[in-house]
């Protein structure tokens, strides 16, 4: 078993101990794969300086690893900083925010630490099945947004999978969160060719986003409350390119309903919209006539040529279920041109439907709780796959309920 996997249990399980009314949380040190000290949430005490008294004792300052099951606070301070003042941690592994927690605060650790690593989403669950009550009472629950809380394309992928006589769990689906993951797993267990294993879900993916996004509009959407959202993408766009958006060659993958597309890109001369349903694209190539339409993954555009586009686009499409980011990443560095620029956003928040404000980060799968970090891992991801294939100048910048990367394309060294 990993080590890190068998301190994450430990953390739960010391945490499932604690007889505390408030949250069920615990915190674990270890050195050399040994334990060092921990502490649960305390009346009497708070769990950092419980931990900063235990290691005051045993003499230790430095630490390499922290398991830390909730990210808590109280009067808008993070008991982690409390230890971090004292301590020097190598790595931290956490598992979810604070309950309480809906917005970004300047001094949270979690935001400006680059060694921070997260829970396996199995133990995520446990965790939030832990202080069931305190998440479901959360403003960060999805259910704010009954749009999204019932739409969700895994639940659609079990009934079309149940319906085509693979009769898969929901558990099975979310361990396998890739288009080849889970065609392979299905073309194992029901003895199916892989090739149609992978039609299948392709095809019921692009039903899928089909049924969600067609008739999208944005009265659940966050931009409905950001009007500002297209002036962000325009701003960020001058600051790579010097040159006209409509006289540039442009390829915009995951154009979803055609909604975002038509505000960004109408009058751009030489656009390419791709994506895995049909129906926004025929929309788009409507109502943009000398536009380009591609319907395939933003993981295969192998229908595209290589260093034939001066701009690639994916806004919100990067956090999408089963996407494969480094497959995607892969495929935009080899169809733009060198020195050419990639703008790429994550989504990350959805309306809050009653009270008509942000609710920030991204669904947990499998829970109803939006996981105001989420955002920031895929960053992370994105950063460094972007770094592994050779781009440059990669920026991170953050807007209201979306999360931008620019990045340009170096391909003299590569």
């Amino acid at each position: 078993m990993d080590d890190n996997y068998h301190w994450m249990e430990q953390a739960i399980k010391y945490a499932d101990e604690s007889n505390d009314d408030r949250l069920r949380m615990a915190a674990v040190l270890v050195n050399n794969d040994e334990l060092v000290a921990f502490a649960c949430n305390n009346k009497n005490i708070s769990w950092s300086k419980d931990l900063i008294n235990q290691l005051k004792d045993k003499n230790i300052n430095n630490i390499e690893k922290l398991f830390l099951t909730i990210n808590t606070f109280d009067n808008n301070e993070f008991q982690l900083n409390e230890l971090l003042k004292n301590i020097n941690i190598k790595k931290i592994y956490l598992g979810l925010p604070d309950p309480r927690l809906n917005i970004y605060l300047k001094d949270d650790p979690i935001i400006h630490s680059k060694n921070i690593y997260r829970f396996k989403e199995s133990l995520q669950e446990e965790i939030y099945k832990q202080n069931y009550n305190y998440y479901k009472s959360s403003k960060q629950n999805i259910e704010n947004n009954k749009y999204f809380y019932s739409n969700r394309v895994s639940s659609f992928v079990k009934e079309k999978l149940n319906n085509a006589g693979i009769n898969i769990e929901a558990e099975e689906i979310s361990q396998r969160k890739q288009t080849t993951l889970l065609s392979s797993y299905i073309s194992k267990k029901y003895n199916i060719p892989q090739e149609r294993s992978y039609e299948l879900i392709t095809n019921i993916l692009a039903e899928a986003f089909d049924h969600k996004y067609s008739e999208y509009d944005y009265s659940n959407d966050i931009r409905s409350i950001n009007p500002d959202w297209s002036k962000d993408f325009n701003d960020i766009y001058k600051k790579t390119n010097s040159k006209s958006i409509n006289e540039i060659n442009i390829l915009n993958v995951g154009v979803g309903g055609g909604i975002e597309a038509t505000k960004l890109f109408l009058n751009c001369k030489n656009v390419t919209f791709v994506d895995i349903a049909h129906n926004g694209l025929e929309k788009l190539k409507t109502l943009i006539p000398t536009s380009k339409i591609v319907n395939s993954r933003a993981e295969d555009l192998s229908m595209l040529e290589d260093n034939s586009y001066e701009l690639y686009v994916s806004l919100r499409t990067y956090n999408s279920s089963f996407f494969n980011i480094t497959q995607a990443v892969k495929e935009a560095y080899r169809v733009l041109k060198n020195d050419s620029v990639a703008i790429i956003s994550i989504s990350n928040g959805f309306l809050d439907s009653k009270e008509k404000r942000i609710i920030p980060g991204i669904i947990i799968p499998k829970i109803d709780f939006v996981d105001l970090y989420r955002g920031l891992d895929i960053v992370r991801e994105l950063q460094e796959t972007l770094t592994n294939y050779n781009f440059k100048e990669i920026e991170f910048i953050p807007t209201n309920g979306e999360l931008y990367i620019t990045a340009r394309v170096n391909k003299d060294e590569f």
